[in-house]
């Protein structure tokens, strides 16, 4: 979700916009990705990645 904009989006729009392809191989490679993304941000920061589930 964008916390700015509280927009949500889906697993293959984050991953189209990503790698610039349209089939995704595998689900996990976004959350693997989005995992790191969360561990880089600075706690209190401010910005943060959540999930939506459903």
């Amino acid at each position: 979700m964008n916390e700015k904009s509280r927009r949500v989006y889906t697993k293959q729009q984050i991953y189209e916009a990503a790698w610039q392809e349209t089939a995704i191989v595998d689900d996990n490679t976004v959350m693997v990705a989005i995992s790191k993304l969360r561990s880089k941000l600075p706690s209190g920061g401010g910005v943060s990645i959540g999930t939506v589930r459903g």
